[in-house]
């Protein structure tokens, strides 16, 4: 019995140190609410094996060539905050959109790739919380519509392509870096200035 409470906080500490891994999700089947994992949120491009939960911070959205089999696929924000470390939507095609009302927040931890032929409509803010370097934000042609908040705290952002942002861009921590890109925003604001 000795041992066994000798044991315990070792595995306790190996339990709790071991890095967390992101899930990949892919959006099928078309238009859809962004929490309806049980139809929209597969396991694999294409797949009809589906997540049990929507995504969280730590998991990747992948939105390609399988998700919208007609064209004019909408994803509809539904949630008060959806989550996600990378968002892509690299491959996608039929000019999917994004939608989501001025009460909805997007929360991104990572990177965020959208393409041309697509449509950005979130009114609601959006909020990139990197915590570490490396980051990309490649917006495509398209203008944030909503407020926008840098505030991942060691985080890094490097833009692939002018950042366009229709309302103020609030930076409270992390590095923005322009990477010779154009910003065009209403206004910038860092709380420590």
């Amino acid at each position: 019995m000795k041992s066994l409470y000798k044991t315990l906080p070792l595995l306790f500490i190996l339990f709790f140190s071991l890095p967390a891994v992101a899930l990949e999700y892919y959006w099928v089947g078309g238009s859809g609410m962004w929490s309806d994992h049980n139809n929209h949120w597969a396991k694999t491009s294409g797949g009809a094996v589906f997540h049990d939960q929507v995504p969280t911070s730590m998991d990747n959205v992948h939105f390609d060539a399988n998700s919208f089999p007609v064209p004019g696929g909408t994803v509809t924000i539904d949630q008060t905050i959806i989550y996600c470390m990378d968002m892509d939507w690299t491959g996608a095609t039929g000019t999917p959109v994004l939608t989501g009302p001025g009460d909805k927040m997007v929360f991104i931890y990572g990177s965020m790739t959208l393409i041309a032929d697509m449509q950005w409509d979130v009114q609601g803010q959006v909020h990139f919380l990197a915590f570490q370097l490396g980051k990309e934000i490649t917006l495509a042609g398209h203008s944030i519509i909503s407020e926008v908040y840098f505030e991942g705290l060691g985080g890094e952002w490097i833009l692939q392509d002018e950042f366009r942002a229709l309302q103020n861009v609030v930076h409270f921590n992390g590095v923005l870096r322009s990477n010779d890109q154009t910003l065009r925003v209403r206004g910038h604001w860092n709380p420590s200035w």
